[in-house]
């Protein structure tokens, strides 16, 4: 019996042309740089500020459609369409067992948006290594946009508040989100590392030199961004990245990295004294918390006092069990919170405490 081989019949170049263009990720690469664009929000923390991107992320939500319906094509495996159902249902539940469903209208098209329609859009769209490549330099490029406006804005004293003086980064967010910046920057170190990392054969030769630069350079905002959860984060994957790429590439990338980190905060002094003062608080968020540690610990018990007030679907998205209106923009704490700071003698209280209660009991009645 004779078994013949034969190689695989080359693909029409038409359809070569079709898997290699990139235009149909124009709408995800405009998403992604129109976050650049500083907005003056009403209300901070609130779901119903519509920005630029905001409109751009619905604009390609409809391009995906649409291509799925030129295209004729089964868009989602069935894995992942249980992957985008969960948060989806889980999402619909919390909203409509609400105290308000209607309050809570905005926080589910908010959350239907992030951690739905536009992953889907992404899945549909992103489907060469090209093109994951072409995101991946538009997150870099908006990283390296938000990490000079936040260097400058320490330069100049022009950030958010941190320690008595306005040296905090926080890029075009603005101070009402001192996270935005620093989750973008630490997006795109990520980014960047693992173009310099593991750089396509057939990339120009400018490719890894950039990349590796990109990836210091972004070193600085993070580090202004005071933020200890990016920096955690941050650190994790990257060392997770480089232990991934063989040992003998770990360790010159880890010197390499050590480094720069030396020459930029211990060299240049950028913030090396304050730098310390946030590291070394990291060790000590359960002997000696500060301020911003204790805070996120009145949040988890509050959490936990809502969970307990009204299971299985909880407040729903941003939504306050006492007054049906949102945590955030509610004159006073709701009865959850309000129990959880008296259990946490550091916190500070409400402030004249007889008329948070006064008008919170009137809100009740």
């Amino acid at each position: 019996m004779t078994v013949l081989w034969t190689a695989a019949p080359a693909p029409h170049p038409r359809v070569q042309w079709r898997e290699q263009r990139w235009w149909p990720v124009l709408p995800l690469i405009a998403t992604v740089l129109l976050l650049a664009v500083p907005v003056q929000t009403a209300g901070a923390g609130t779901s119903a500020n519509i920005t630029p991107a905001d409109i751009a992320s619905c604009a390609l939500v409809a391009f995906a459609l649409g291509r799925v319906l030129r295209l004729r094509r089964r868009p989602l495996t069935p894995a992942a369409a249980l992957v985008l159902g969960i948060p989806t249902a889980g999402i619909a539940v919390a909203t409509f067992t609400a105290t308000d469903p209607a309050a809570a209208l905005t926080g589910f098209i908010r959350y239907l948006q992030v951690f739905v329609l536009v992953p889907t859009a992404v899945v549909l769209l992103v489907r060469t290594p090209r093109n994951f490549r072409i995101i991946t330099g538009s997150i870099t490029v908006l990283a390296l946009v938000q990490g000079a406006t936040g260097v400058h804005q320490y330069a100049t004293g022009t950030g958010a508040s941190y320690m008595g003086e306005d040296i905090r980064a926080v890029g075009t967010f603005g101070p009402t989100d001192v996270m935005g910046m620093a989750t973008v920057v630490s997006y795109g170190l990520l980014a960047a590392l693992a173009l310099a990392l593991r750089t396509p054969g057939n990339a120009p030769p400018w490719l890894r030199p950039t990349a590796v630069a990109a990836a210091a350079a972004l070193v600085v905002p993070l580090a202004l961004s005071f933020s200890r959860g990016a920096w955690i984060a941050t650190l994790a994957a990257a060392l997770v990245m480089i232990l991934l790429t063989g040992l003998r590439q770990a360790v010159r990338a880890l010197a390499a990295l050590t480094a720069v980190s030396v020459v930029l905060v211990g060299g240049f002094g950028i913030g090396s004294e304050m730098i310390s003062q946030r590291l070394t608080s990291i060790t000590e968020v359960t002997e000696a918390p500060d301020r911003s540690v204790t805070d996120r610990y009145t949040m988890w018990a509050a959490a936990t006092s809502m969970w307990d007030d009204g299971p299985p679907p909880g407040s729903a998205s941003r939504d306050s069990p006492s007054t049906g209106t949102r945590t955030r923009r509610s004159a006073c704490p709701p009865a959850a919170t309000r129990r959880a700071r008296a259990r946490n003698s550091t916190s500070r209280p409400c402030s004249p405490p007889t008329t948070c209660t006064s008008s919170c009991s009137a809100s009740r009645a």
